[in-house]
């Protein structure tokens, strides 16, 4: 199997293993309450759907490490963007006329509040790509946490703020722009 084929079909089955442990992590979840959808589309693209929205995090371009992956063509109430690159962040073709967060802070959205926490996008403080934008919400009775592509070790600070999520789309690697496996598994402990 190709290394591309190997990491959505684990992606894909993360993402289902996850969303079955979601019940027995949120005390909150029963038959017939809040329920929460998550969907891959690629690279560190998500769509959640869930309490009446739909939030697709990080859509993106077809070009350098996104190759091979179709642009997503979902509709959203709301886009929250980690990082703006040549291939991420795009937004230009999507369908209808979501609104768009990309920079840190606390924002509201239709009665949903989500939180931008700022973190370098690569292992060098930023200097080499820039800032990312950890995204933080809750949406059908679960606390999502989506890294984006961070790459740099978790702060107290940035802890503080992340919390303790039921869910965590943690960017795995080993290139300049993600975590290696190591990492990845520090951020988590952390």
């Amino acid at each position: 199997m190709k290394r591309r084929q190997f990491i959505q079909s684990a992606a894909a089955g993360l993402a289902t293993a996850g969303l079955g442990a979601i019940g027995k992590v949120s005390p909150g979840l029963a038959q017939g309450a809040e329920s929460l959808s998550v969907r891959w589309l690629g690279h560190s693209c998500f769509l959640f759907s869930g309490t009446g929205l739909r939030i697709l995090v990080n859509p993106f371009r077809p070009i350098g490490c996104t190759a091979g992956y179709r642009a997503p063509q979902v509709e959203a109430d709301l886009v929250l963007i980690s990082s703006r690159l040549l291939d991420e962040g795009v937004v230009d073709g999507l369908p209808g006329n979501p609104r768009v967060l990309f920079e840190p802070g606390v924002f509201e959205f239709r009665g949903l509040q989500l939180q931008g926490i700022r973190t370098p996008h690569d292992d060098l403080g930023g200097r080499r790509f820039g800032t990312n934008v950890v995204w933080r919400w809750r949406q059908g009775g679960v606390n999502v946490l989506h890294l984006g592509g961070a790459a740099a070790p978790i702060t107290t600070e940035q802890q503080i703020l992340m919390g303790r999520p039921d869910v965590a789309m943690v960017p795995i690697g080993n290139g300049p722009k993600v975590f290696t496996p190591e990492e990845a598994q520090a951020a988590i402990q952390r």
